[in-house]
């Protein structure tokens, strides 16, 4: 099988470049040009100089550029496509180009919506999960996707959904990770890691994986997403809800608070569970 990848140089897109010339099928990248031919001389892969060529006699495109570019880059090559050809986008956010793969099929395309919900660092399918979102033929697309990646776990989902969850899953963990490392950013970080408990150690770990990012990336996923902003207005509620129990002292209402929270949250689950999940997560990562 020959497999393009649109945005071979990122880190996801080499990644997926990596991981099917690992399946023995011919791989070839297009992106930035000098950027893209010293990536692909290095790994191996072949290199095109435009997404129209990269994409000629492909059997699977895989599109891996920023969500604001995926429709755009999608028209830009249907022209190229052979008839049998299956397309791939991986964007973090769905409803904005399900048109346009829709239109894409109708060219007796196959268009696979995809979102692979593990980043370029992964070494194995085993344990990550891949959202496929329908969009003309669900059982045949996931059918394709496990296929592609036998190891991984497939879940579906509808695009308008998907959003939903990723404004859950994506901003608001985003979102409080910025916030929290903006409120200690003119703190002594290495003299806080010294008086540090697994609780603050785990979360400091996790804003700064976050500020390793790619910080465009990160505006697209918190602007491009509907859903973000009554996440977040949700999220400030109930942070000046509690700062005002805090402020005016009123020790029993805060207790309530956290018993309402913890009942609707944990339900079933013992409440030791999750601090030793903590403790062995901290562990782990420290080692």
């Amino acid at each position: 099988m020959r497999v393009a990848i649109i945005g071979g140089a990122g880190r996801m897109g080499r990644w997926f470049a990596r991981y099917f010339k690992s399946k023995d099928h011919a791989v070839i990248i297009s992106d930035i040009e000098e950027k893209a031919r010293n990536i692909a001389e290095k790994e191996g892969f072949l290199f095109a100089k435009s997404n129209q060529d990269v994409v000629k006699g492909a059997d699977l495109i895989v599109i891996s550029v920023s969500i604001e570019s995926t429709p755009n880059v999608i028209k830009e090559i249907e022209q190229n496509l052979k008839e049998d050809a299956i397309v791939a986008e991986i964007s973090s956010i769905k409803t904005h180009v399900m048109k346009t793969l829709t239109d894409l099929v109708q060219k007796n395309v196959t268009a696979l919506s995809i979102h692979p919900l593990f980043g370029s660092g992964a070494k194995t399918l085993k344990g990550k999960k891949i959202a496929v979102i329908p969009v003309k033929d669900p059982e045949r697309e996931v059918n394709l996707v496990q296929k592609f990646f036998p190891e991984a776990t497939i879940n579906v989902i509808g695009a308008e959904e998907h959003d939903r969850i990723m404004a859950l899953t994506l901003s608001l963990p985003h979102f409080l990770n910025l916030i929290f490392a903006s409120t200690l950013s003119n703190e002594d970080i290495n003299g806080l890691r010294r008086f540090a408990g697994p609780s603050f150690t785990l979360q400091l770990i996790l804003a700064e994986s976050v500020l390793t990012e790619n910080p465009d990336i990160y505006a697209s996923i918190q602007m491009m997403n509907r859903h973000t902003y009554p996440c977040l207005e949700k999220l400030m509620n109930q942070a000046k809800a509690l700062k005002e129990i805090i402020r005016n002292n009123k020790r029993e209402e805060l207790i309530r608070f956290f018993g309402k929270i913890r009942s609707n949250f944990l339900k079933d689950i013992e409440a030791i569970k999750p601090y030793e999940k903590l403790y062995e997560i901290v562990e782990r990562l420290g080692s």
